[in-house]
């Protein structure tokens, strides 16, 4: 049976820290950061969908942290950061 997956992001000025979580709160992905630029967009478009298929995940759920200003965005473009630690 699928299952959802947890992405969990610490939204910071210019990048995102994110980890990725099972349905369980195990860590599948450890923690990898990415710039808020075209290519951490573009990276994280394409991490999303490998792990759609190599996690067999039925859904990923988004979680950010919601201070510090950064989480509304722009209101056109997801925000989404980081490059590893």
């Amino acid at each position: 049976m699928r299952s959802p997956l947890i992405l969990a992001v610490d939204v910071s000025k210019g990048y995102g820290d994110f980890v990725l979580m099972d349905s369980d709160k195990s860590v599948v992905e450890d923690c990898f950061r990415l710039d808020d630029n075209a290519e951490g967009h573009s990276t994280l478009k394409r991490q999303l969908k490998t792990w759609y298929k190599t996690r067999r995940a039925s859904r990923i759920i988004y979680v950010a942290e919601s201070t510090g200003g950064y989480e509304e965005g722009d209101g056109k473009t997801p925000h989404c950061h980081c490059s590893s630690k």
